[in-house]
């Protein structure tokens, strides 16, 4: 008899220790490992899909091309932040120039009321001390 467009088959008694191709026996397998096991198989069958390869390279093109708009974007984000800080600066040290201001504007009037005291003397000199 000849073996002709069939393919020898294993039976459990072919294989050494009566071990089969299945054996059920095993350690059971992580499911990570199962999945990448399947990836590779259907890849060394017929190779990915297209549209999978497509869409890994669109996105990977996004990460890639977006790190400059990304990076200018943060640049603008600190400059406003400082600039910000600037203003609050500015808007403090006015009000603390408006309220000396007007500080001694209240001692230059009281002063002009009553030109003899001269505590006033002693705080006007004092205040005017660099």
């Amino acid at each position: 008899m000849s073996n002709t467009g069939t393919p020898p088959t294993d039976s459990p008694s072919d294989a050494p220790n009566g071990a089969s191709d299945k054996d059920t026996s095993a350690a059971p397998k992580d499911p990570a490992t199962g999945l990448q096991d399947a990836l590779l198989e259907a890849a060394m069958q017929g190779g990915v899909s297209p549209a999978v390869t497509d869409a890994i390279t669109q996105a990977l093109v996004l990460v890639l091309g977006s790190g400059p708009a990304l990076a200018a974007y943060q640049g603008m984000l600190a400059a406003q932040s400082a600039n910000g800080i600037l203003y609050h600066n500015a808007v403090s040290n006015q009000q603390k120039t408006n309220l000396l201001g007007m500080a001694m504007t209240a001692k230059c009037v009281r002063y002009m009321l009553d030109p003899h005291d001269n505590a006033l003397d002693d705080i006007l000199e004092e205040e005017l001390k660099p």
